[in-house]
């Protein structure tokens, strides 16, 4: 699953994008922003218990690997 969705569980920016002044108002937006900076850290600390828990990820994994074999049960 995707971990971060913008501005909800973190912030995104394009790779090899080159649009430094836009990174830099982000960064500038979380700092000056701490109540907003820290609703979503906690928002992306519930997305990682909910679907990045050893047990949901052992589960994925083992669909994963039913998919692949064939073998659904």
């Amino acid at each position: 699953p995707e971990f971060v969705a913008h501005g909800r569980t973190g912030f995104l920016a394009p790779a090899g994008d080159g649009d430094v002044d836009r990174f830099a108002s982000t960064v500038r937006y979380v700092l000056e922003n701490p109540v907003y900076s820290q609703e979503v850290a906690g928002c992306a600390k519930d997305y990682v218990r909910k679907n990045a828990s050893a047990f949901e990820m052992t589960n994925q994994y083992l669909r994963l690997f039913e998919d692949i074999s064939g073998d659904n049960g």
